[in-house]
């Protein structure tokens, strides 16, 4: 059998659009009590391995993914129809999800580390990509005897257009309510549901914690997805106000500027380093940095000159990833606000000459990090 496909770039598109207003820009009709199908199992929660566990030395950037945890909670009231189907929810005012790979305790009455799968696939999933699941079962950008790892399709990102916020690949807005818009659509119509839950269950607490009074707000573009609090933009040059964490309830090893006297993380050293919430007030106002990685990768796609050697990077708004070296020799870190760009900030193991400075250090975009994530094998 032969398949004749004509597969255009508007093809990369959003899988999940508004119903009710085809052809705009905004998308706000998450719910729960909707399957939406795609790469994540929508009965499942994911947590976000941004250390890039099990990659080669050097590729942990390529290995950044999401991982599944664990089921989803459970409904109240079991559906006959459909006995596999949950809430959708991660967390539900007291709980947890619960995980089912042996962690202990398997679930948390404090907090949530989790995003919904079924919101993953709501928020992220292109058009191409379902075909590519019915045919391969999905753009296996990593398959080892060990591991697989899912890729969402490249989404247009300037060349020649930009698909990001727009509505070939509408903003995504997740109400802080937890109440679903109704969809009237004689082809798609689905009451509104309340859930009870801010959110809908369906981020980490930590992000929910970040976002305070807002609503959040989603946008997509190459290999990425972004998280804010407002709609902005429509390529990765735009999107820097999307500062919300990925996955975890901290981030670790934030170095930066803060007042000596801060009782968060008390030294008499102007940088310092240590573990504290991603909406750490004292963290969010200086400037952070760390942990540092090595790679021996090519500069990623999209890099540009940010500062000499032994100067100083002043980057723009939001979360970035810094790149210090030359050809395949790197350091690698996140960082907000503004980075000395030398052997002693990055760890002084590499002897750059200042004839290096038009080459390096150069900058990546990095807190949105790369949309792709684990299957079993």
């Amino acid at each position: 059998m032969a398949l004749a496909l004509s597969v255009e770039f508007p093809t990369v598109g959003a899988q999940y659009v508004d119903p009710d207003n085809n052809g705009t820009s905004n998308d706000v009709t998450y719910s729960p009590t909707i399957e939406y199908l795609g790469y994540y199992d929508a009965e499942s929660c994911y947590t976000y391995d941004d250390a890039g566990t099990g990659a080669p030395s050097g590729q942990e950037l390529s290995y950044k993914r999401f991982i599944r945890r664990g089921p989803a909670i459970p409904l109240s009231t079991p559906n006959t129809d459909n006995p596999t189907w949950t809430s959708r929810l991660c967390w539900d005012n007291s709980k947890s999800y619960s995980k089912d790979d042996g962690t202990t305790p398997a679930y948390s009455t404090a907090s949530n580390d989790a995003f919904s799968g079924n919101f993953l696939n709501w928020a992220s999933s292109s058009a191409i990509d379902m075909l590519r699941l019915s045919l391969t079962g999905g753009d296996r950008v990593i398959d080892t005897a060990t591991m697989t790892v899912l890729q969402r399709a490249i989404i247009p990102d300037g060349d020649p257009i930009s698909m990001g916020n727009s509505n070939n690949f509408p903003a995504k807005r997740l109400y802080k309510s937890g109440t679903s818009r109704a969809i009237t659509s004689a082809n798609f119509a689905s009451p509104a549901y309340a859930s009870g839950v801010e959110y809908f269950g369906a981020v980490p607490t930590a992000m929910a914690t970040a976002a305070g009074s807002n609503d959040i707000f989603v946008a997509n573009t190459l290999n990425r997805i972004y998280f804010g609090t407002s709609k902005s933009g429509n390529n990765s040059g735009g999107f820097g106000s999307y500062t919300l964490g990925s996955a975890g309830a901290s981030s670790t090893y934030q170095m930066g500027t803060i007042a000596a006297s801060s009782t968060t993380l008390p030294s008499s050293s102007s940088y310092q380093t240590g573990t504290a919430a991603d909406n750490n007030t004292a963290l969010a106002t200086g400037n952070q940095f760390g942990p540092i990685t090595t790679s021996t990768s090519s500069l990623p796609s999209g890099s540009v000159d940010c500062a000499a050697k032994d100067a100083t990077c002043s980057l723009p708004a939001g979360t970035w990833e810094v790149w210090y070296g030359l050809g395949t020799t790197w350091k690698v870190a996140p960082a907000t606000g503004a980075v000395p760009c030398s052997n002693t900030q990055f760890g002084g193991s590499l002897a750059l000459a200042p004839k290096d400075a038009t080459t390096s250090p150069t900058v990546a975009l990095g807190r949105p990090q790369p949309l792709q994530h684990s299957v079993p094998t």
